[in-house]
């Protein structure tokens, strides 16, 4: 099949003081195989060259937009980007990310492919590589289990692709412009945690059609921190991490042929993302100074009912190792935080033996 070129594609990339990377961020989008795109820069009130930067590579190619805005988070600068494009699609990319050359071309061909055969899509996307950088994080490709190179998913494999790391990001996605705009869907600017969670949720729900994949690893999501999540806690983190989950679970339950076991996927990391946030509220010293009200503050959720449930569902479906439910289950947050720092440990000193 030969591709159209006459489909545009925005890419919105959203930049905070991204100056040591951003350049292999934006040489990735212009090195595109498919030419016909806009690249809309957010600086995101960036204190460091990354302005600079940028408008230094918008001199050299039309094609490239910078626009300015106060700090107000990566939410609203996507939101602006969303508003400033004028293509038929749009993807988004974060300034320490890159791509792989050939993305945007993989993307037009699967859509216009799949709308020559009728199949409806509500957006299509890639498997991603993650780049590891720091501590006992290794690579990895996140892709599709099968051997095909385009598959067509129904929305009853949400759990599948969340337990693939696929489903939970925007990055590795492209969208409607159309269907954005008419459905009023945006970033929220109040939601700091798995924000590009709900933007899915809240797409597929006002979105009919199947998701799309491109079963390669053409997105790289580069780690520079070993936390899980974030070395950052902020207010209402863990607050937003319950409310994100509740709505994918209800988002779940309503699916065709939705299954029991897609549902303790689902709920398997829903207790890991809680467990991050709680640990990144225990050990940041810099937000909340006083330990013993990081402590209080973290056995408070391992004592709740929902936290209780959860555990003992995800233990029962032999997704939680036993050491660590049994460290959980304590309701003592400093018996996990040990076995965690401790396990960490013995991962280093393994890989520094047999992996030199």
């Amino acid at each position: 099949m030969v591709i159209k070129m006459s489909d545009k594609v925005s890419v919105v990339l959203a930049a905070y003081n991204a100056a040591p990377f951003i350049k292999k961020s934006i040489d990735s989008v212009l090195t595109q195989s498919y030419k016909n795109f806009e690249l809309i820069i957010i600086d995101d009130g960036s204190t460091d060259d990354t302005p600079d930067i940028c408008n230094e590579y918008a001199l050299k190619d039309s094609r490239i937009r910078v626009i300015s805005t106060q700090n107000n988070g990566v939410s609203s600068a996507r939101n602006l980007g969303i508003r400033q494009c004028s293509g038929k699609y749009i993807i988004f990319i974060d300034a320490d990310d890159y791509m792989e050359n050939i993305l945007i071309e993989q993307y037009i061909y699967a859509m216009q492919m799949w709308e020559e055969q009728k199949v409806e899509l509500a957006f299509v996307m890639c498997g991603m590589q993650v780049d590891a950088l720091v501590g006992t994080m290794e690579n990895k490709s996140n892709v599709h289990e099968g051997k095909e190179k385009y598959v067509v998913f129904d929305r009853n494999k949400i759990a599948y692709l969340c337990w693939l790391s696929l489903f939970n990001f925007v990055t590795n996605k492209m969208y409607s412009v159309e269907a954005i705009k008419n459905n009023n869907i945006y970033f929220s600017d109040d939601v700091k945690n798995a924000e590009d969670l709900e933007f899915n949720i809240e797409y597929l729900e006002k979105i009919s059609g199947k998701m799309g994949m491109v079963n390669m690893p053409l997105y790289h999501y580069v780690r520079r921190s070993e936390n899980s999540l974030s070395l950052k806690y902020y207010p209402n983190a863990i607050e937003d991490t319950k409310y994100i989950y509740h709505k994918l679970i209800r988002f779940a339950l309503k699916q065709d042929n939705v299954t029991e076991d897609d549902m303790l996927v689902i709920k398997s990391i829903y207790l890991f993302d809680w467990v991050s946030r709680v640990t990144v509220l225990y050990s940041d010293h810099n937000v909340y100074k006083s330990f013993i009200y990081r402590n209080r503050r973290a056995n408070a959720e391992l004592q709740l009912e929902e936290f209780h449930i959860l555990l003992n569902e995800v233990y029962a479906c032999k997704k939680i190792s036993t050491l660590r439910y049994m460290a959980l289950k304590t309701q003592r947050f400093a018996f996990f935080y040990c076995l965690r720092y401790f396990y960490r440990i013995f991962k280093k000193i393994y890989k520094h033996i047999f992996h030199k």
